[in-house]
């Protein structure tokens, strides 16, 4: 009986802690009309560090996301096929709760000039909405595809980080 209630105490430890860990990241990649598209969201939790970064006045704060797209080879390593990334930039407004955001796909503006506030701005720079990022020509007839998403963060007067891979998702 004894060891029916530490064995019962240890599943309600190990199902606490994993209710506990933030949530994996959110990336979703499709192929439909002529091209791949993607989208990503970090975890809510993890924005300690943009947070700090926003705080900085006059200091722009930049997340470059870095996105790959690789063809799964089944007795080799995987090939990468293409590299595609989002830029999303935010900068403080003097000493209000206001900032300036932009995002590029791929170089080319998707938002400019957009002005909002700190909850929106820590949005943009977590996540991206649903993007294209590749016309399908450059990928082969054959499937699967995967792909992988890292990043570099920049400014906010502290140093670049750059992050490993930080999701990845099968191409539908």
């Amino acid at each position: 009986m004894r060891s029916i209630v530490v064995l019962a105490s240890v599943v309600s430890a190990v199902v606490a802690t994993t209710r506990a860990q933030p949530e994996s990241p959110r990336f979703v990649a499709t192929q439909e009309t002529g091209g791949v598209y993607a989208e990503f969201a970090l975890h809510p939790q993890t924005v300690d560090d943009l947070s700090s970064r926003l705080s900085q006045l006059g200091s722009r704060t930049s997340v470059l996301f870095m996105i790959g797209i690789k063809r799964r080879a089944s007795f080799w390593k995987d090939r990468s096929v293409a590299r595609g990334q989002v830029r999303v930039s935010a900068q403080r407004i003097g000493n209000t709760d206001t900032y300036v955001l932009a995002r590029t796909v791929n170089g080319q503006f998707s938002a400019d000039g957009v002005r909002d506030n700190r909850a929106v701005a820590l949005g943009w720079l977590t996540s991206f909405p649903r993007v294209r990022l590749y016309d399908l020509f450059q990928l082969d007839a054959q499937p699967p595809y995967a792909m992988t998403i890292s990043a570099i963060i920049e400014g906010g007067s502290q140093p670049r980080i750059e992050t490993p891979i930080i999701a990845h998702a099968e191409l539908q």
